[in-house]
């Protein structure tokens, strides 16, 4: 292991799991699965809404048939199934339970998530967000009667606890934009100027999950920043089919090529300095440009965003992958992943958001495993969920029902529900196989706190740092790890 020299107490070793894994039908759905399994343990509010939205809407199924004949529809009720069954414990005397079936939500998915064939877990979790939204709006399009209004109530709870758990976060954008010209007067005396072009603020939706770089950052932290406080370059924007913007001009000051080259930063006609983030850039795209006249004519645009509203939880996806020489290369660069993360920083202005001290806690996440291919240059890849499970999750002895209940109020009051996130446990889930993650012990003092030691030890697996050796027909060769998506819960 790598990077982390502390010893876990060797009863870290011994840990029982009770999570149910799902069943890997095609043998290459590990990514759909894997998303399943984020948003059934990481938001059990959700989860408990799509459960009781299939409860109420048995009489009226398949819902892809009158009176709803909505397929959308139809996958949230089975994806509702799916969820019951993931929390219903079917245990035998070894203690282990039956993997739940997937194949009839799998035959319900949108055609743009296909089980059949490899994919992307981020893609597959932002499709069945989408999918559940809009399939609760496909089913509230009909005439309300009522003899559906139980059905129209759950709908509505659905819709407004994925608003509040997910996809209600806002960001306030605003696009500047920069070109330097030479213009002549009468007497032929050239003067140099800058346009600069605004458009006006607005706010816009938070992306779920939202995309974060990998590459030139160390850690979660300045990958977020980069993208919610840093402005970000955008490259051939079209200012010139843009309605609307406010546009102002200022003059600059004609030095020599020497003055200009070591200066950073130009003035205005009342001696304001200009922002170097607009009149200059590290992208390569505007290296070129100053090859070519100095930049001179040629927009600079760059986009700058604040956080606005956040929902209870935040989705985050990192990019690992990049397209090169004609395929897929997965970016394996290690990168420090929080336990915690407070928010403040990344708001625009705190006074008009409220009060920024949110805390948000890892919940869980979605992990690349490289599978080394033996003679190749190339990695195999697969899909697992790293979740935290609680206390209550149903053991064999049957003591509690888990997450599941008949309807979402029983789960409320139960003591079964998850509400704070700091008591569970993590989990490994890998298509059918689950385990409780436990510490290696080395040779160092075993002084360490337990559940310390699990959360660094996971937190040295989402970040990259942990490399796993593996065998391949006989060989030794080593497989990395690295979290793709990332599910914090506020606090």
């Amino acid at each position: 292991m790598i990077g982390n020299r502390e010893a876990c107490p060797p009863s870290a070793r011994v840990a029982r799991c009770a999570v149910k894994g799902i069943k890997n039908v095609s043998g290459v759905s590990c990514h759909i699965s894997a998303s399943i399994q984020l948003l059934f343990h990481g938001l059990p509010g959700l989860a408990a809404r799509v459960m009781e939205l299939s409860d109420v809407c048995a009489p009226f199924a398949p819902i892809s048939s009158p009176p709803f004949s909505t397929e959308r529809g139809e996958f949230v009720r089975q994806l509702g199934l799916l969820f019951k069954s993931l929390g219903k414990w079917e245990g035998e005397s070894s203690g282990i339970s039956v993997a739940a079936d997937p194949l009839s939500l799998f035959d319900a998915l949108p055609a743009s998530l296909d089980y059949r064939n490899v994919g992307d877990s981020a893609v597959a979790l932002r499709v069945i967000l989408v999918t559940i939204r809009e399939g609760m709006n496909d089913m509230r399009a009909p005439v309300r009667d009522s003899a559906f209004s139980p059905v129209y109530k759950v709908i509505d709870g659905v819709l407004a606890t994925l608003s509040e758990s997910l996809l209600g976060g806002t960001t306030v954008q605003r696009i500047e934009g920069s070109k330097r010209m030479v213009v002549q007067d009468g007497d032929g005396r050239e003067t140099e100027k800058i346009v600069t072009r605004s458009k006006p603020e607005k706010e816009c939706p938070l992306s779920v999950p939202l995309l974060l770089p990998v590459q030139g950052h160390r850690s979660l932290l300045s990958a977020l920043a980069s993208v919610t406080v840093e402005p970000q370059s955008i490259a051939g924007y079209d200012w010139d089919s843009i309605e609307e913007y406010i546009e102002t001009e200022s003059l600059v000051e004609r030095r020599d090529e020497s003055s200009s080259s070591s200066s950073g930063e130009s003035t205005d006609g009342d001696g304001t300095s200009l922002s170097s983030d607009i009149s200059t850039s590290s992208s390569s795209d505007d290296s070129s440009e100053e090859d070519e006249g100095k930049g001179f004519g040629v927009w600079r645009t760059k986009k700058y965003s604040a956080m606005k509203r956040l929902p209870s939880n935040l989705l985050l996806q990192l990019r690992r992958s990049e397209y090169r020489s004609g395929r897929i290369h997965w970016l394996s660069n290690p990168i420090a992943i929080p336990a915690e993360i407070i928010v403040a920083p990344y708001f625009g202005d705190c006074a008009d958001s409220g009060d920024c001290e949110y805390r948000y806690m890892l919940a869980g996440a979605i992990v690349h495993v490289d599978i080394p291919l033996k003679g190749s240059d190339e990695d195999a890849g697969h899909y697992i969920a790293y979740i935290k499970a609680d206390d209550h999750l149903p053991r064999s002895d049957g003591d509690c029902e888990g997450l599941v209940m008949e309807n979402l109020k029983s789960q409320l009051a139960s003591s079964c529900a998850i509400d704070d996130v700091q008591k569970r446990h993590w989990v490994e889930v890998d298509d059918e196989t689950t385990k409780r993650v436990v510490a290696p012990v080395t040779k160092q003092s075993l002084d360490s706190d337990n559940e310390t030691c699990v959360q660094r030890h996971v937190l040295n697996i989402l970040s990259g740092r942990y490399v796993k050796k593996a065998r391949h027909g006989g060989t030794k060769l080593r497989g990395s790890k690295y979290a793709t998506v990332l599910l914090y819960s506020r606090t």
